[in-house]
């Protein structure tokens, strides 16, 4: 690390004499800081929330009044880094001075014990309640934030209990999803800004964001080409003829998604009433396998929206750092779903939106739009994967309206984003090489099954076994089959 004499302000950031010692193992090696006498900084610690740095080396959540809490580096509103507590009841980081004074009356004035002294003295009179499981790998330091960490290994995310999740050992399903992706996201992003170490999320939401503009600026007298490209993608991916599906994409910054805003959390449906409690168990499943097909939507979208790289050739004609600099603004998006535990979206880079025919014989239509080529593509997959996994809904109209009603909301979508690439991975890794062309149309054969069908085949593909394989190798064959004797509906 570099250590800068001069302003508060000039630093990346600015640490205390006392705290030096401390933070030095946590900082890296490109980080700039000041060093400097508790009493330049004092008048800005004693504030109630800073922002989440990265995590406190050896530390254990504990718990205060039946609130789980631990001890991370926060950044300061002067720049400065110390002591922080996370709190993951309320997802906030309070200041260390705030915290002491709201939760043990300890002052300035009556303060009597150091730092180290107070986590000594918590941790003794509270349980070690580390319930997370997820599994990092040991060449690198950095992990997910805490909070999401915690909430995945209790199952409170997007998917909850889903009844497909095969049995695990002591580290559940989810677990293991989110551990492998986020280790992989890790290395991804290490190596395409070629750096041994990752900052707090403010540098890799700074990252992302200015490569995101490079992008805009790259594009912004190519958008009808690439828009041409990004759609001829999506066609040749899925083998859509121009006359079954129609596509209206369109490169811009300039997106309102003001009609297609749905409810954050699952709404009800007025007037709907269950002839018995089976017929409430019964829609309670579908639900779940809805939910489950939303998460491998976002999932195959998700790892759609890599395949610029495909298209190579193309996007070096048009401008030769192009590829670089998506991969660059891709790698930072990706990581960024594991460094916050936000509940909903602020604001969106693309959407899409699905215009089903209403009579007999007429296409389908997807109106796609974003900001830049790679999240076009995921946009346009995702329409398509709509369309697909619209033969998984209900027959009943009404029974459907309350399944989308309980399992298509915003609040959802960000943790689909992220067990959902995982999800839709496992399920393409179940496909053998002679099939992975109709990989899409194994899907959407999957997906029409009736739900307990339908869960009893997911489960086993998820869970990796031979019957799974087994079983999508025999619909692989008759897909090819019906397809050869032209016999096959999309």
């Amino acid at each position: 690390m570099k250590i800068k004499k001069g302003k508060l302000l000039e630093s990346k950031y600015v640490v205390s004499k006392d705290n030096y010692n401390d933070i030095k193992n946590d900082l890296e090696d490109d980080d700039v800081i000041k060093i400097v006498d508790e009493s330049e900084t004092e008048n800005v610690d004693d504030v109630e929330y800073v922002e989440y740095l990265k995590p406190y080396s050896d530390e254990s959540p504990f718990k205060v009044n039946g609130k789980k809490y631990v001890y991370c580096w926060g950044l300061y509103p002067s720049g400065k880094v110390d002591v922080a507590c996370y709190s993951f009841s309320g997802d906030v980081t309070y200041g260390y001075k705030f915290f002491r004074k709201s939760m043990f009356n300890i002052t300035e004035n009556n303060a009597i014990i150091s730092k180290k002294e107070l986590f000594k003295t918590i941790k003794s009179m509270s349980k070690n309640i580390n319930e997370s499981n997820i599994t990092y790998d040991e060449k690198h330091a950095e992990r997910m934030h805490p909070g999401l960490a915690e909430r995945i290994s209790r199952k409170e995310h997007s998917l909850g209990k889903n009844p497909i999740f095969p049995d695990s050992d002591e580290q559940h399903f989810e677990e293991k999803l989110v551990s492998n992706r986020f280790n992989d996201l890790l290395k991804n992003y290490k190596k395409q800004f070629n750096v041994e170490s990752i900052g707090g999320v403010m540098d890799v939401y700074k990252n992302t964001m200015s490569y995101l503009g490079v992008c805009l600026k790259l594009e912004s007298e190519h958008k009808k080409e690439l828009v041409e490209i990004a759609i001829d993608m999506v066609r040749e991916e899925f083998d859509i003829d121009k006359e079954d599906i129609i596509i209206d994409a369109e490169l811009t910054t300039i997106i309102d998604d003001s009609e297609l805003i749905k409810n954050d959390r699952p709404s009800s449906v007025e007037g709907m009433e269950f002839e018995d409690h089976k017929g409430i168990e019964n829609v309670t499943k579908e639900v779940y396998k809805r939910r489950f097909i939303n998460s491998m939507i976002q999932g195959s979208s998700k790892k759609c929206s890599h395949m610029f790289h495909m298209v190579e050739d193309k996007l070096s004609e048009i401008n030769p750092r192009l590829n670089t600099n998506y991969s660059k603004m891709m790698a930072g998006a990706d990581y960024m779903y594991y460094m916050t535990d936000e509940g909903g979206q602020k604001g969106p880079g693309g959407l899409v939106n699905v215009e089903f025919p209403t009579q007999l014989g007429e296409p389908a239509k997807i109106t796609a739009k974003a900001f830049v080529f790679p999240i076009l593509i995921h946009e346009i997959v995702k329409g398509v994967m709509e369309i697909l996994s619209s033969h998984g809904l209900p027959e009943n109209k009404k029974i459907t309206e309350y399944v989308l009603a309980k399992a298509d909301f915003t609040g959802a979508e960000l943790d689909d984003m992220r067990l959902g690439p995982a999800i839709w991975e496992r399920f393409v890794d179940s496909i053998d090489n002679k099939h992975f062309s109709i990989k899409h149309h194994i899907y959407s054969e999957i997906v029409a099954l009736p739900v307990d069908d339908f869960n009893d085949v997911m489960r086993e593909i998820m869970a990796g076994t031979k019957s799974g394989k087994k079983y999508v190798k025999k619909l692989g064959n008759k897909i090819s089959h019906d397809i050869s004797t032209d016999t096959l509906d999309f």
